[in-house]
């Protein structure tokens, strides 16, 4: 799907700035997330001792943070 999107955002002559930003805003809660809570998982499997539930909390607080501030912004510019 993502041969069709680009060329779709080629078609409509999307800036590439924008692009690249929507790719990126787009990549990161993911990336974020196999990160914080893939180490995280990997620690309770092993030991449980080793789990971390304030990194944990605090992922989830950003995420939230995340989601709020783009949805926010997005109204803002009429989206």
């Amino acid at each position: 799907p993502f041969v069709v999107q680009n060329m779709i955002a080629g078609a409509i002559r999307i800036p590439l700035w924008e692009y690249l930003l929507g790719t990126f805003l787009a990549l990161v809660p993911g990336i974020f997330a196999w990160t914080v809570f893939g180490e995280q998982i990997t620690n309770a499997l092993d030991d449980a001792s080793k789990v971390n539930y304030w990194l944990i909390g605090g992922a989830l607080v950003l995420f939230a943070a995340f989601i709020y501030l783009t949805r926010r912004w997005l109204r803002s510019r009429g989206f």
